[in-house]
């Protein structure tokens, strides 16, 4: 349900028509460590779903990638744009940069994104001889729990500019010795940090989409970092961005990878 009254910082409430009509759904995932997980459910870590002679994804030198995360959509919410069933996986590499190619976050040479329309569990591989992962950002299996919520647009996502007509550091530059606390009221508001589905995006430095030139690209996934079993470097943040209409077509060759630490 969408919320009835956004509670404003009063500071903020001559923009309240901007930041109402800025508000989004998304799906908040909430992840709990958990080592006895179904091949088919949702999950950070563990193994996978693949169906028999499916051949296990691997990087450039041809070892295992890591399961960053599976999204079984039968266990999804419904969110418009997104897939009603299927399995969306997201691999990636073991190396320093979690399979990200700094110079071309689109190659998925060191990581993946895989998509099953069709989950015959009775076909499901299982047995998998994996590697012991040194440099990867979840560091124990998760099971995933999903939520419809709404949210205006973050401070740090690209649109921002686009609802206020300035990017955010000189939005709140104008209200001088409130702006850090001012910003941080509304950074709570937003709720972009966090892992989810969809909605706006969180970075500790900036949106890659406007470097890359794919700006009409939408939320794809976020995972944060948790301070415990989830570390994006320095407690950073990852995210992976798709064309809408791409996600319509259930076709994700064309994906921006990023991630991100202060």
């Amino acid at each position: 349900m969408m919320p009835s009254k956004l509670q404003v910082p009063n500071q903020l409430e001559p923009y309240r028509k901007q930041i109402e009509s800025s508000v989004r759904p998304f799906i908040r995932i909430f992840a709990k460590p958990e080592d006895d997980l179904d091949l088919t459910q949702s999950k950070f870590g563990g193994f996978p779903y693949l169906p028999q002679g499916y051949e296990y994804p691997v990087g450039v030198n041809g070892q295992p990638l890591f399961l960053l995360a599976q999204i079984n959509f039968s266990e999804v919410p419904e969110l418009s744009g997104f897939p009603k069933e299927g399995i969306l996986q997201f691999y990636v590499g073991d190396d320093n940069m979690y399979g990200l190619d700094m110079d071309d976050p689109f190659d998925q040479a060191n990581y993946k994104i895989v998509y099953f329309k069709d989950v015959d569990e009775a076909n499901a591989q299982e047995d998998f001889d994996m590697p012991d992962y040194d440099n990867v950002p979840v560091l124990e299996s998760h099971a995933l729990r999903f939520e419809v919520q709404y949210a205006p647009v973050s401070p740090t996502d690209q649109a921002f500019d686009q609802i206020f007509g300035t990017p955010a550091s000189d939005f709140f530059d104008r209200f001088g010795d409130d702006k850090v606390e001012l910003r941080r009221a509304y950074a709570r508001l937003a709720q972009g940090s966090g892992h989810k589905l969809g909605g706006y995006a969180h970075f500790t430095q900036e949106d890659p989409r406007l470097v890359q030139e794919f700006e009409e690209a939408m939320l794809l996934l976020q995972i944060d970092s948790d301070h415990n079993s989830i570390l994006w470097g320095d407690e950073g943040i990852g995210n992976f961005f798709i064309h809408p209409e791409d996600l319509q077509d259930l076709e994700f060759s064309e994906v921006l990878y990023n991630w991100d630490s202060p």
